[in-house]
């Protein structure tokens, strides 16, 4: 399936949904309740599972309410630090928002990628990958909250699912308690019962981040690995003979009428592209001190501007660095080869003349740069290493279609597992992390004023972080 054809297809699973949202609101709308700008659909769906689970494996439940209570700390502590960081970063680095136009704070809404332009970091979440991964991660989470409450003694009244007033599209599931019985059971009780949904989608997370892992090895093959640049050197002044053929005099401004400057020293080639030449030549005459340029050495694949990901040499797949650093081994200097690539423009192949190595003359030199997995640091790991599976400096092709349609769709019900499981636990009075956070410090403090004084600063410090990112990032566009 193309990308244009799932759009499409996509788009009017969404228009469906809505007028089926509509419907189905209409049809039982005696069945609703408003409460503030929330609609409530109540049902006694999954009741009798909660009351049966909850009853049923009562000393599995005794042990994971601990391991429960301590992944809720664990949780609030990450993103408490998650947040600081960013913050620290924005302002340590506030060229950051040259590169990222995105608000910090963003809605998790369908086509969000494409919307704030995003597409470098995050693959498109469709409008089915995000109503798939919220259902999923909206019941897992409340049914652990019911279930770990009825564990505790306290009565499921109903279930079933809140919808934004004036834009149902907007949902989240509920499992409504009795929170006169929640309130009378003690602080380890409540806590518990608080990080058992957040619990829930780490579990959840984890589970499919197992079937992500499968599925990438369905998806994905190894079939290429990508040119990040042209090895490099410094050239000494002193030690240049020639530029562009002509013998050095000392004075640069006689070698500018090229698009590729050629430097020849004692030692070496080099190649410098014209407006690099210019910039280095200009520093060079502000501070007579620089006694050098910088420049790539002499290399058939600069001189013809070889990019993208190398596939194939003299037809001869290649996979990652060691098929290509194993090939070229098989070459001399002077050897002619054939080098098939891939970029944004398709297949391109060019034939090359291998030069001498620049330090060990008998080898053959091709001259392309790129960084292996354990050079690839930061963000940029995190998110293709771990979260994708994937050697940063190696290009995959793509299987099947309908593989990825399901591999991005299992990624989109991790990450979502995990950014839900995450925020909740700030501690802030609307998400569970709120009343967790103040039940961990009643039980230090023993003291409902110093409890709701602690509480009351934090949250003056969560709401000045938001204001300040968000006011960091509006600034970026004066």
């Amino acid at each position: 399936m193309t990308f244009n054809k799932l759009i499409i297809v996509d788009l009017i699973f969404l228009a469906l949904f809505l007028i089926w949202i509509f419907f189905f609101l209409y049809r039982r709308k005696q069945h609703l309740k408003k409460e503030g700008i929330l609609t409530l659909y109540k049902t006694q769906l999954g009741v009798k599972f909660i009351e049966y689970i909850g009853n049923k494996y009562r000393k599995t439940l005794n042990v994971l309410q601990y391991v429960s209570i301590f992944v809720g700390f664990i949780l609030m502590i990450s993103i408490l630090f998650l947040l600081g960081l960013t913050l620290y970063t924005y302002l340590k680095f506030p060229q950051i928002t040259d590169t990222v136009k995105a608000p910090p704070i963003l809605p998790l809404i369908p086509y969000f990628p494409t919307i704030f332009g995003l597409e470098a970091f995050f693959p498109q979440i469709y409008f089915i990958y995000w109503i798939i991964a919220i259902f999923i991660v909206a019941v897992v989470h409340e049914m652990s909250h019911g279930i770990f409450a009825k564990f505790h003694g306290v009565r499921i009244k109903s279930t079933g699912f809140a919808f934004m007033t004036w834009f149902p599209l907007l949902f989240g599931a509920f499992v409504e308690q009795d929170d006169k019985q929640m309130l009378k059971k003690g602080k380890l009780a409540q806590m518990s019962i608080l990080s058992a949904g957040v619990f829930a989608n780490i579990i959840t997370a984890g589970i499919f981040f197992i079937i992500l892992w499968f599925l990438f090895l369905l998806a994905f093959n190894p079939a290429g690995i990508y040119i990040q640049g042209y090895p490099f050197g410094d050239i000494q002044i002193n030690e240049i003979k020639t530029i562009n053929g002509i013998a050095f005099n000392g004075t640069f401004n006689n070698y500018l009428d090229s698009d590729l400057i050629e430097i020849e020293t004692q030692e070496s080639k080099f190649l410098i592209p014209n407006k690099d030449f210019i910039e280095q030549v200009s520093l060079i005459e502000q501070d007579p001190s620089l006694d050098y340029l910088r420049g790539y050495y002499d290399a058939p694949a600069i001189r013809n501007q070889v990019s993208g990901a190398i596939t194939k040499i003299n037809d001869i797949q290649i996979k990652n660095s060691n098929d290509l650093s194993l090939i070229l081994l098989n070459y001399n200097p002077g050897d002619e080869i054939i080098i098939e690539t891939i970029d944004k423009n398709g297949t391109q192949k060019y034939n090359l003349i291998l030069t001498e190595h620049p330090i060990d003359k008998n080898k053959p030199f091709l001259g392309v740069y790129h960084q292996g997995p354990n050079q690839v640091s930061g963000f940029r790991k995190l998110l293709k290493n771990i979260l994708f599976f994937k050697d940063p400096s190696v290009y995959y092709a793509e299987t099947n279609s309908y593989y990825i349609f399901f591999y991005y769709l299992v990624w989109w019900i991790t990450i979502i597992n995990l950014l839900v499981a995450l925020v909740n636990m700030l501690p802030i009075g609307i998400l569970d992390g709120g009343r967790f956070f103040q039940l961990a410090i009643l039980g230090l403090t023993k003291s409902d004023k110093s409890t709701s004084l602690v509480y009351k600063i934090l949250f003056y410090i969560i709401s000045l972080v938001f204001i300040l990112l968000m006011a960091i990032w509006l600034f970026s566009f004066l």
